[in-house]
């Protein structure tokens, strides 16, 4: 008895061990920005995320990645360009102070509007700038995140990357928990 019971706890064991998970996934179509599940209903990058990071790692990892450099390189043109365009209001007023038909010849004020105004210009400029490639990454990256998510290129999860029967040698004998 103790025999055919110990056969079958290892037949068990070893059917577990070697089961092979479902891997099937539902394609994701991207359609001019709008995420569109396999029956043609649309679903928002919220739903998305969760769909990947049940389904595919590399691909939820791929698409966080991709959002935050997306979000990073739309505030810094939100922010950058705007202060540019400031720092150009700036100079040129500092520069209409400097004219000969101007009514009063204040020198001082003309030197702090154009050095407020050329480093707001440098500043925004360069955050602008910095904040396009950043934009173009984080979209591709999401983009990328699709591909992978669609091509079935996820580590395929089976019983060995999962815990099912844990087997603890206690000071009495052997514990099998499923």
């Amino acid at each position: 008895m103790k025999k055919a019971l110990l056969s079958l706890i290892f037949a068990t064991f070893a059917l577990c061990s070697f089961a092979q998970s479902d891997t099937t996934q539902e394609p994701v179509v991207f359609k001019k920005d709008k995420l569109v599940s396999f029956n043609g209903k649309p679903i928002t990058a919220d739903e998305y995320l969760v769909l990947s990071e049940k389904n595919c790692p590399q691909a939820y990892k791929w698409f966080h990645r991709g959002d935050i450099l997306k979000k990073t390189g739309t505030g810094l043109m939100a922010g950058g360009f705007p202060l540019a365009a400031a720092g150009c209001v700036m100079f040129a007023a500092g520069y209409a102070y400097l004219l000969p038909t101007a009514i009063t010849k204040d020198t001082y004020t003309s030197s702090i509007l154009l050095g407020f105004g050329a480093s707001f210009i440098v500043v925004g400029a360069t955050a602008g700038i910095a904040g396009i490639p950043l934009y173009c990454v984080g979209v591709n990256q999401k983009k990328r995140s699709y591909e992978v998510y669609n091509n079935g290129l996820c580590e395929p999860q089976t019983a060995h990357s999962k815990r099912i029967m844990d087997i603890k040698f206690n000071t009495n004998g052997i514990a099998l928990n499923f």
